[in-house]
């Protein structure tokens, strides 16, 4: 028989209890880190903006991409990354923080190509996009922003849009 050191006799009024772990919560480090790329990011805006010498410098766009797009994918990196920790504050797991920190990046990242993939969609309709008009970069920002904020809803379009174009004949039952 094997001894255990939590045995509840039959007659016992109470189980004992379960040892509750102490709640943590999202480190101070990460919060600043947060608030930090805020402020880089409203401060490089700004900065951009009411400096025209660094229009010589950096064009915008920058390639194919306005400036403005990393810029609001960023942003909504920030922006999921503080609704996270406010919405987890009580069960948070900290290892999810260097998912945190690198969410700016990452919303950059993917609200480029959110930007460029919702490009060649639109061109594939025959449609004509601006990029250079107020109302077209108004929706391009946008986008970014949505696809920062949401990039793993993003990342599985991408999959799904993968899996369609380089895996002909496949289908979801032949998994």
């Amino acid at each position: 028989m094997v001894a255990s050191s939590a045995v509840v006799e039959p007659d016992s009024p109470d189980p004992p209890a379960a040892v509750a772990s102490p709640p943590t919560h999202p480190s101070a480090w990460l919060f600043a880190l947060q608030v930090g790329y805020l402020v880089a990011l409203v401060a490089i805006g700004l900065t951009y903006l009411h400096q025209p010498g660094l229009h010589r410098f950096l064009p915008d766009p920058a390639g194919p991409v306005p400036l403005g797009v990393p810029w609001w994918g960023a942003l909504g990196g920030v922006t999921i990354s503080f609704t996270g920790m406010f919405r987890n504050a009580r069960r948070w797991d900290r290892s999810y923080e260097p998912w945190h920190a690198a969410r700016p990046f990452l919303g950059a990242v993917v609200g480029s190509m959110g930007f460029l993939v919702f490009i060649v969609v639109i061109r594939a309709t025959g449609s004509p996009v601006s990029i250079t008009t107020a109302s077209g970069r108004a929706a391009f920002d946008l986008v970014a922003f949505l696809v920062g904020y949401r990039e793993e809803v993003f990342r599985q379009l991408l999959k799904r849009a993968t899996d369609v174009l380089l895996a002909p004949g496949r289908h979801d039952n032949d998994r």
